[in-house]
């Protein structure tokens, strides 16, 4: 353990006190160096949040249009569908009359 009583007061000398200073004040600029780079930081992850945010909306805008589009194409398929199962039982019901006369 650190015993204080034994540490003597002396008192600093001009150099020392330049030098005290000299690191207060490096100390100082390096957190408002830090302080303004944090800024910078929060101010970019503030536009990737918003850009991000932009993104979502627009996949949802992009999801929803193809949905629509591929209901239409299934309605479409569906459609298709139905009119070759006419013609298809036309035919049969034709090849059938033929055959029967």
């Amino acid at each position: 353990m650190y015993d204080h009583d034994k540490v003597k007061e002396t008192p600093l000398s001009y150099k020392d006190f330049t030098i005290l200073m000299e690191a207060y004040k490096n100390n100082v600029e390096l957190t408002t160096t830090l302080l303004e780079q944090q800024k910078q930081l929060f101010l970019q992850q503030e536009e990737i949040l918003e850009k991000t945010e932009e993104i979502k909306k627009n996949t949802f805008k992009i999801q929803s249009i193809l949905e629509d589009k591929f209901k239409d194409i299934m309605f479409k398929i569906h459609c298709a569908w139905v009119a070759s199962a006419t013609v298809i039982i036309a035919l049969i019901g034709l090849i059938y009359n033929f055959f029967k006369n």
